[in-house]
């Protein structure tokens, strides 16, 4: 079962990609970081049929949405980098702190597990230069600052998912 769902969401993303090219490489032609924001997620019906009631469908949209929340978050402290040097900022727990409350209150989308992973490989990949490129010294700060970072609620989240929904639809409507 899981091919077909996976040879469906294929076929559709095959057929949308000179559209979906077309428009983001216009969206995106001011800026150039080297991560490609636009990944498509699975449509929630193909002529007619609800693939959300097809079993394990509803979990690759979730799982294509974190990743592309991910590669927004990336591009978003690419952007951000230049006013942090790496050689003036190694080692530097505060901005540590501050990556991973920005990775906080910016993945709203999935599980609590998908969550916190995506948001764990997210700030591993960015601050690994400004930790020597030391895997283990970052995981042992890591470790000692995330007990101090804020959460955010459930009511935070859902207020999200909503303005995200309800801002698309405007955009949809008015384009």
């Amino acid at each position: 079962m899981r091919t077909s769902i996976e040879e469906i969401v294929n076929a559709h993303s095959n057929a949308n990609s000179n559209e979906n090219l077309n428009a983001n490489s216009n969206a995106n032609a001011n800026v150039d970081t080297g991560v490609d924001v636009s990944s498509d997620i699975p449509p929630k019906k193909i002529k007619g049929i609800d693939l959300k009631k097809m079993k394990g469908f509803k979990g690759l949209r979730k799982l294509a949405k974190c990743e592309n929340m991910k590669k927004q978050f990336l591009n978003d402290m690419k952007q951000l980098t230049p006013y942090f040097p790496v050689m003036g900022n190694q080692l530097n727990d505060e901005l540590l702190t501050k990556v991973f409350e920005l990775a906080e209150n910016h993945f709203f989308y999935g599980d609590q597990e998908q969550r916190d992973e995506v948001k764990l490989e997210s700030v591993r990949e960015v601050m690994l230069p400004y930790y020597k490129n030391d895997l283990n010294m970052l995981e042992n700060n890591m470790r000692l600052v995330i007990g101090g970072v804020k959460k955010l609620s459930f009511r935070r989240r859902m207020g999200k998912r909503f303005y995200v929904f309800f801002v698309h639809g405007i955009k949809t409507i008015l384009s």
